[in-house]
């Protein structure tokens, strides 16, 4: 058993979902990236699930956004992205999911990316891991915070 979670709304047709593949591991997500069009899959109930709870910022590492995308997709096509903001942890910049999708949500000055193994700097990047004094100075005018990551490497207390 895995855990996956669907991005799509809920008028949409069709389910989506955003799986990171990780080449070096071998399970769930690695065969469904080698799954071909009309291959069927076996799903149960869903737990575990995230609610949105209000304007604030998304604080998410790695594959740790997919529960956002849905959240930020709903908020997008209600014109209610005022008020949110992300900051959103990675190893490198190539790690980045929907990278593009974010920044038009949420634009550069609300949208910040941390790489935590290589050089990046500018266009709302920068490297090093959430710190105590990163997180204190993008929450100032922020009242509320929903966090998931898949790993907590990415944050340094």
């Amino acid at each position: 058993m895995s855990s996956l979670r669907i991005d799509n709304l809920a008028e949409d047709r069709v389910i989506e979902f955003t799986i990171k593949g990780y080449p070096e591991h071998r399970g769930v997500t690695k065969a469904l990236h080698g799954l071909k069009p009309g291959s069927r899959l076996l799903m149960s109930v869903s737990f575990g699930t995230i609610h949105y709870q209000g304007r604030g910022t998304f604080i998410a590492g790695g594959a740790g956004i997919t529960p956002f995308m849905a959240i930020l997709r709903e908020l997008a096509s209600t014109g209610d992205l005022d008020g949110h903001s992300l900051i959103f942890a990675n190893k490198t910049p190539a790690d980045i999911i929907c990278e593009k999708e974010l920044r038009h949500y949420l634009g550069v000055v609300r949208c910040r990316f941390l790489c935590t193994d290589v050089e990046a700097s500018g266009g709302g990047m920068s490297m090093g891991k959430l710190t105590r004094p990163i997180y204190a100075t993008r929450l100032r005018t922020s009242t509320r915070t929903s966090t998931c990551a898949v790993r907590r490497d990415s944050w340094k207390w």
